[in-house]
């Protein structure tokens, strides 16, 4: 992490570097079910729809700057948890940033590839902290 900034009592704004900032939202777990297209998650992210799936885009097309993380209130009440769920939504957004432009219709196929990738990274994370003894 490399800056953050608290907007609200429920958002935080982290800047990684490398141009991977996130704005993680925490949600009351019934307002996280009644936004999210699929309320089985622990946290979401949404990208900018387009109707073209040949243009090419950015991560900044994407998410306009600054990704949007939605994240049920319950899972702030476990540090394995939260570190896990975190570890994750960052895998993927900083896998889209750092891949540079591509066609919009390849974006789904490229979070799906990520998705794999952010399972393990937030069950690493958790595993060090079970090592560490948190």
């Amino acid at each position: 992490m490399v800056d953050y900034e608290v907007k609200a009592p429920n958002q935080v704004s982290v800047d990684f570097g490398g141009g991977v900032k996130i704005k993680f939202v925490s949600l009351e777990d019934g307002t996280y079910d009644k936004l999210v297209r699929d309320p089985d998650t622990y946290a979401s992210y949404e990208t900018k729809q387009f109707t073209d799936p040949t243009r090419t885009l950015t991560s900044t097309d994407l998410f306009g700057g600054e990704a949007v993380v939605r994240v049920r209130q319950s899972v702030l009440e476990s540090d394995r948890g939260l570190a896990a769920v975190l570890g994750h939504e960052y895998f993927e957004i900083s896998g889209l940033a750092t891949r540079g432009a591509m066609p919009y219709g390849d974006i789904n196929g490229v979070i799906d590839s990520l998705h794999n990738g952010a399972v393990d990274y937030g069950d690493n994370i958790v595993r060090q902290m079970i090592n560490g003894g948190l």
